[in-house]
């Protein structure tokens, strides 16, 4: 009479080395450098839409641990505060039916000029703490033979982080030059665009701004919100 197999000693370890089996490559997104260059990266939703339905599929969950976050502000040069935070999270796997856990880690930094800089950072750790645990690749044989050229994944998270305040500085500027008026001071012009920020990503549907298209959408709905076209109406009503 056949035997059934031993079940494994690690229900998630043989499940992650089954993933890792069966992945393959993921393909690396181009992403501006915001200087005219360019450089390859995963996303998260990338991570997210390759590795989660796998984990699923093996009854495999995921659960973030409370991270130890750092919190660094400082006044850039057009006088806004910008907080970095450095995020050291876990995340705890776990096996749905035999309880077995495994810890996995990583840490990171993002800044940001709002409140969304922790959320960035913890993203950006989680991401490569599981682009490590799966030891995935990009399927690129030329970057493969040219290992002197490869860059850390602290380096690209803050590159890509540049980018993206690259991408939200452009569209908080637009917000701010729709604020200006005659008798409005820098100071009042200020305090208005930050206050009409949320507004506008709430109107753009957009968390924050991590792509040009976003940029693009958020533009697009202060546009709509405050742009010279909407102010005129708006003068107009108050005349009527």
């Amino acid at each position: 009479m056949p035997t059934e197999p031993n079940p494994p000693a690690s229900p998630v370890a043989a499940a992650i080395a089954e993933i890792a089996g069966e992945l393959g490559t993921v393909v690396k997104e181009q992403i501006s450098a915001g200087t005219g260059g360019t450089y390859k990266a995963f996303t998260v939703d990338k991570i997210y839409e390759a590795v989660r339905p796998m984990l699923a599929v093996r009854g495999v969950a995921v659960f973030p641990r409370p991270p130890h976050v750092e919190y660094i502000e400082h006044v850039n040069d057009r006088g806004t505060v910008v907080t970095t935070a450095r995020y050291n999270g876990s995340w705890m796997l776990v096996h749905a039916e035999s309880g077995d856990e495994v810890l996995i880690g990583f840490e990171a930094s993002a800044r940001d000029n709002g409140d969304k800089a922790p959320i960035q950072a913890g993203q950006q750790a989680f991401k490569y703490a599981i682009v490590q645990m799966l030891q995935l690749g990009a399927g690129d044989p030329e970057a493969e033979s040219r290992p002197e050229e490869a860059i850390d994944p602290k380096v690209a998270a803050e590159v890509e982080q540049e980018n993206r305040d690259r991408l939200e500085n452009a569209a908080r500027k637009v917000v701010y030059d729709f604020m200006a008026g005659e008798k409005v001071t820098k100071k009042k012009q200020k305090a208005e665009a930050e206050a009409a920020w949320p507004l506008v990503l709430e109107a753009a549907a957009i968390l924050e701004i991590a792509t040009e298209a976003d940029r693009d959408t958020v533009i697009a709905a202060a546009t709509r919100l405050y742009g010279p076209d909407e102010a005129g109406e708006q003068e107009k009503l108050a005349d009527e």
